[in-house]
């Protein structure tokens, strides 16, 4: 099985990138996989619509690639307290 890491280009941070590396993914993949999802700044609302179609939620406190960078704690806690997650 190979997890799949969120800091990729693009990063899976929305609806859009998840349906299109489920695609890529179905069609080649030689093995079972999963996916995280990223958490930006700007991406709650759409964490909670696609949680249940990943394994679980990558949040970056420190550099990495892309804007996956939560840059205050107060970003992180807006995550946490999201009860659909």
């Amino acid at each position: 099985m190979v997890l799949v890491m969120p800091n990729t280009k693009p990063a899976l941070t929305n609806g859009s990138v998840l349906e299109a590396t489920e695609n890529l993914y179905e069609k080649k993949a030689l093995c079972d996989y999963g996916l995280y999802m990223g958490a930006s700044v700007d991406n709650a609302q759409a964490i909670s619509q696609i949680a249940h179609r990943t394994i679980g939620l990558k949040m970056y406190l420190n550099t990495t690639f892309g804007d996956l960078k939560l840059d205050n704690m107060e970003s992180w806690m807006k995550r946490k307290r999201n009860e659909s997650i």
